[in-house]
Parts: C-alpha cells; sequence; structure tokens
C-alpha cells in the first residue's frame, strides 16, 4: 500500500426500515473498499428482498443511483464506500423500489479494523422480520387490515393466555 492511502476499515452500519412499526432494524458490517453495490447487496440479502427494482443512496445530499438485477448500471454503483469519508454517527438514506418505495436511513455505528479471516459484508444484528417486499410499501403495510386484526388477535391471546394464568395461581 502506498503511503498517505486510507487503510481499510469496516463499516458497522445500523438500518432502519423507515415508515413501519414496530421497527426493523438489520446490523451490517461493510469493508470500506467494498463498491456501494455490495452494501446495497447486503441490504437486499438481510431484509429478505429479491433485488428486482431500482435503488438509490443519498449520502452528503446526492443521489448515487443503483441498478437492480434486471437492469443496467446507471452510475454510482461501483463507487467504494470509502469514497465518501463517512464518520461515525453520521446518517445517509437508502430507497429500493418501484412507485411504493422502502426508505432506509442508515448510520454508521462504528468504524471498526478488518477482522481476519472474515467475511464481508455481513449481517450481525437486527430485530424483527421485514413486511413482504412486494406488499406495497411501508404506508400500505401499515395500514393493512389483515395484518392489524392479526395484532389485537395476537394481543387478545395473550390477554386471554395471563388470565388464565392468573385465575390457575389463585
Amino acid at each position: 500500500m502506498a503511503t498517505g492511502e486510507p487503510s481499510v476499515v469496516v463499516y458497522r452500519l445500523h438500518v432502519l426500515l423507515l415508515g413501519v412499526s414496530p421497527a426493523v432494524t438489520r446490523l451490517l458490517e461493510v469493508r470500506s473498499d467494498h463498491a456501494m453495490e455490495a452494501l446495497h447487496a447486503a441490504i437486499q440479502l438481510a431484509m429478505g428482498w429479491t433485488d428486482r427494482a431500482p435503488h438509490m443512496f443519498r449520502i452528503h445530499g446526492r443521489w448515487f443511483h443503483g441498478r437492480c438485477r434486471n437492469a443496467a448500471s446507471q452510475g454510482g454503483g461501483e463507487t467504494s464506500m470509502a469514497t465518501f469519508q463517512l464518520r461515525e454517527r453520521e446518517r445517509f438514506d437508502y430507497e429500493y423500489g418501484f412507485g411504493a418505495r422502502w426508505r432506509c436511513q442508515i448510520r454508521l455505528k462504528k468504524v471498526l479494523p478488518v477482522a481476519v479471516p472474515s467475511r464481508y459484508p455481513r449481517c450481525v444484528g437486527g430485530r424483527r422480520s421485514p413486511p413482504p417486499e412486494t406488499c406495497g410499501g411501508a404506508w400500505q403495510y401499515m395500514s393493512d387490515e389483515r395484518r392489524i386484526r392479526s395484532l389485537f388477535e395476537a394481543g387478545a391471546l395473550i390477554v386471554e393466555a395471563l388470565d388464565a394464568d392468573e385465575t390457575r395461581a389463585k
């Protein structure tokens, strides 16, 4: 490595799926020398999505368009993560999909040394299952009557179980 070149590090990124409650999160690790397409691929896998729609990142106020599996590159995908000189706690955006887009806020939680041997990118944590990719986006998912009804039914089952447990304890 020539003098003055930045060393390769690992970015630990907190990915928050916006517009969905309860919150769906993922914790990803990506090397700084990886292209933005590696981060896109990691998000797709971590969310269980299929990479069939365009995506873009908004970093430092600029949009960088990526490509989906069935399209030619639109620029920005080959740009390495290091290009953006991200700092801890810095945030940027990711959008994926046609029409009803999925939006994620990504925050750089920590800059780490590269672990050897290790494979990157990788998902090292997360909370909750994401909604189905094809359900129409966050707004459609959150207003889906079947989802709301199933949440109420789950709550009713919990209350019923607690009442039964309390009755047995007496």
